[in-house]
């Protein structure tokens, strides 16, 4: 429907689609707690980038051949942007806090100054 609509010049649909949280939250989040483990293995089956590509597979679209190729290339490109971030160093401290509202608030502000006074301290030590 969405394809078509496309097609036709009908301009964008609004697809809504749920998925699934497979990993616990952090490396310290033990999900065992909360999630039993036959609800994963159930959502696990159902993984979309996994039917996605099983799906291309049946229609001869995707192979073992272009999943490493794809693959090396992703690689080549995180590394990549891992090397320009390494290489423009450590952000200022402010970068915190800027442009997560229009207009800092206050208490912001006052975190901010705080944190500068407790650098400067410690620097000072």
């Amino acid at each position: 429907m969405a394809a078509a609509r496309a097609r036709q010049g009908q301009g964008p649909t609004l697809i809504e689609a749920l998925s699934y949280r497979l990993d616990p939250h952090s490396s310290a989040d033990d999900d065992r707690r909360y999630r039993p483990r036959e609800e994963v293995e159930t959502w696990q089956k159902q993984e979309p980038l996994v039917r996605m590509r099983r799906y291309l597979e049946g229609l001869g679209l995707w192979d073992e051949e272009k999943e490493q190729t794809l693959r090396q290339e992703v690689q080549e490109q995180v590394e990549k942007a891992v090397e320009e971030a390494e290489k423009a160093g450590l952000p200022e401290v402010e970068d915190m806090f800027r442009e997560v509202y229009a207009q800092t608030p206050w208490y912001l502000e006052e975190e901010l100054q705080e944190l500068k006074a407790e650098i400067e301290e410690k620097e000072g030590k």
